[in-house]
């Protein structure tokens, strides 16, 4: 159910005897999706490559370590991270990490963008890999 909201990847058990439990919510609308996803251990996962959307994924509880290609990070409940097409990422979850997910399409938000703008985009979206929930600025 995760990889056909998502995309196809595999899993990874790293705590624990190797099972598993998974807690998955899931709500679309139009090309926004709203997701809360958790595992009864830590989890390593890798994904397929992001092809046509972005994750904006929020730890609620606990850290994800975040590897996109060179760059390495602790996502925390203050620090999210923001996947996107363009790259290859593994994520490991610690055990008690619960994520609160939103899944953007990239052409939709590409279509919006261009219409606040005026312009066509020169270039694909880019966003850092890190936000700070603690600024200002991404608070309100």
């Amino acid at each position: 159910m995760v990889g056909s909201a998502f995309l196809p990847h595999t899993l990874e058990p790293t705590g624990g005897d190797g099972a598993a439990s998974c807690r998955f919510h899931s709500a679309t609308a139009g090309t926004i999706g709203l997701h809360y996803l958790e595992y009864g251990t830590g989890m390593r996962i890798r994904p397929s490559d992001l092809d046509d959307f972005y994750l904006v994924q929020t730890p609620l509880s606990e850290v994800a370590e975040i590897n996109w290609g060179a760059e390495t990070f602790e996502s925390t409940p203050a620090v999210a991270s923001i996947l996107q097409p363009g790259g290859s990422t593994t994520m490991e979850w610690r055990k008690g990490n619960r994520q609160l997910i939103v899944r953007i399409d990239r052409q939709g938000l590409e279509r919006q963008v261009q219409e606040a703008l005026g312009a066509p985009l020169r270039e694909p979206l880019r966003f850092d890999l890190r936000m700070e929930l603690e600024r200002t600025g991404i608070r309100s």
